[in-house]
């Protein structure tokens, strides 16, 4: 199979079946029981990522807050939704700091950060989880691919497998991961 990744629904459905199929469900329970320990001593889950992933972890951030019962269990930002932080970053000092200088100035010890990437490889989550360590957060990854550079710096990788450059197949698992650990928390006593 070549990484042009054109042709039709079939071998869109194919790679993404093969990609399910490659998914580790003890990974995927170990976040969602991460999140609930961070969430059971009053931390904040912080998400980020970079287009298709920026929205998923806006998604992920309303659907913990808000979609898992009861609402309000637990608290979740995503560092992707303010425009006038990430502009001023931007412009200030450079894209590679619109996450990292959010993590310096927002988070505390107990909370955990989230960083979502297909290549796992962006240079702003790379500095945003380095300063996630620095303050003590536990960090984790929903990485594609092969997981990329932030597979090793993370604390808790979950790694959605699928072929370099797949990037619907990869950002249609990590919105799937999402809603399983949102599924799992709700049903938690």
């Amino acid at each position: 199979m070549s990484n042009d990744f054109t042709g039709s629904s079939v071998q869109y459905f194919r790679r993404l079946e093969k990609a399910i199929a490659g998914l580790d469900h003890a990974i995927i329970d170990g976040l969602a029981d991460l999140i609930s320990s961070t969430s059971s001593v009053n931390g904040t889950i912080w998400l980020a990522g970079n287009g298709g992933s920026a929205a998923t972890a806006s998604h992920m951030a309303v659907d913990l807050s808000l979609g898992v019962k009861p609402s309000g269990k637990i608290r979740a930002i995503s560092l992707a939704d303010s425009a006038a932080s990430i502009t001023a970053s931007g412009n200030d000092v450079s894209f590679d700091s619109v996450f990292s200088r959010q993590v310096a100035a927002l988070t505390r010890p107990g909370d955990l950060l989230i960083v979502i990437s297909a290549s796992g490889n962006s240079k702003n989550l790379v500095d945003a989880v380095e300063v996630a360590r620095e303050k003590g957060l536990r960090t984790a990854g929903i990485l594609g691919f092969a997981g990329g550079a932030l597979s090793s710096l993370v604390d808790y990788p979950v790694i959605t497998k699928s072929e370099i450059g797949d990037y619907g197949v990869a950002e249609d698992l990590h919105l799937a991961v999402n809603h399983c650990i949102k599924e799992i928390l709700s049903n938690e006593s």
